[in-house]
């Protein structure tokens, strides 16, 4: 949903990472454009600053230039299984219909060289607005209202929206029944939650949080689990245990004495076999890793992620609505936590003449 960089100190990471991505699964990954993804705003809010601290070379705005061109070929919309509309910052009154998306040409070098472009950019929902005016805190784009945001989805065809473009301390925050807002980057202020989106190939929404305290580990321990629910497994396999044991203690003595013997048998055993162990458990694990970095592009694990969520009133976005389209249906608990993100494909991306995973870009 855009704003790769300006949002931490590791921009430069978390560009390269995701350009790394596309590459290899480049009919997997998409990247959406967000405003910061453009070198009139990006060269003042910390992304120039930090290439030229990095880059110890006679020409470091050589790299800082490169990068943005990369930016200028990013697409700025997409539609997910023909219902959900995706972009960084909302709506356009300039057209807002599949014909004019396809229209767009790339690559585009200033936002606001198409008011289209420069609307889903910069654009903000206001929960109580009624009509649509011009963004005045941030002198671009424009304020959006329910009516306005309900006839907009018309005219696109879509029976939702997700977008991002505002930090939330909860990482999220819905409004009007299908509209989702994100922000996934964590601790960009007051210690804030980051948020993703997972949908289904039933075009249901579920919403994973994560805290700006998780580390790399819980992330890759998260990657492995293939998103597997927490609370209920515990609590089942500490019920499990307690059942073997009961049925333990009804074993006869001798039995103990042979399975001790087992034990002690197999300790000097595996003493011996420990490095070979040790070897298959890291190709094992670099296995699933690598498994698991496909399904971050591709889908997700077959088995049900933990749904997690959090509500925040915000200036722009409802904090209590929920979807009642039979079509598009989000679905949310009220845990805390959660740390890592996977996306499931639904119906085919069909977009500049080439055959995608998700749905259609512009």
């Amino acid at each position: 949903l855009g704003d790769y960089v300006d949002r931490g100190k590791m921009s430069l990471e978390v560009i390269m990472a995701l350009f790394i991505l596309k590459i290899l699964y480049p009919d997997r990954i998409f990247l959406l454009r967000g405003n910061h993804e453009f070198i009139d705003i990006n060269q003042t809010y910390g992304f120039v600053e930090e290439i030229y601290s990095r880059f110890e070379m006679p020409h470091p705005g050589d790299v800082y230039v490169a990068i943005n061109e990369c930016f200028c070929y990013l697409s700025v919309a997409g539609i997910v299984g023909d219902k959900i509309f995706c972009a960084h910052g909302g709506i356009s009154t300039a057209g807002f219909t599949r014909h004019e998306l396809k229209r767009l040409q790339k690559p585009y070098c200033i936002s606001n060289d198409e008011k289209l472009v420069y609307d889903m950019l910069w654009s903000d929902p206001v929960i109580d607005l009624k009509g649509v005016h011009f963004n005045t805190s941030r002198l671009s784009g424009i304020y959006y209202g329910e009516e306005e945001f309900v006839h907009a989805m018309e005219n696109i065809g879509c029976k939702a929206m997700i977008r991002g473009h505002q930090v939330l301390n909860a990482g999220h925050v819905e409004a009007w029944g299908r509209l989702i807002c994100l922000f996934t980057a964590t601790d960009a202020e007051n210690k804030n939650k980051g948020a993703v989106a997972l949908v289904d190939e039933n075009l249901k929404i579920r919403i994973r949080l994560f805290t700006p305290d998780a580390t790399r580990y819980d992330v890759l321990k998260e990657i492995k689990s293939g998103g597997r629910p927490k609370d209920n497994g515990s609590k089942n396999g500490k019920k499990g245990k307690r059942d073997k044991k009961k049925g333990k203690k009804g074993k006869k003595s001798s039995g103990k004495k042979k399975e001790k013997r087992s034990k002690e048998k197999g300790s000097s055993s595996n003493s011996k076999d420990a490095a070979r162990m040790k070897k298959e458990k890291r190709k094992e694990k670099e296995r699933n890793l690598k498994k698991k970095l496909k399904e971050l592009g591709a889908g997700i694990s077959e088995d049900e992620p933990e749904e997690q969520t959090a509500m925040s009133q915000s200036a722009t976005c409802s904090e209590s609505a929920t979807s009642g389209d039979e079509s598009v249906q989000h679905s949310s608990d009220d845990d805390d936590g959660g740390d890592t993100v996977g996306a499931r494909g639904c119906g085919d991306f069909v977009g500049n003449g080439e055959l995608f995973s998700l749905g259609t870009i512009y």
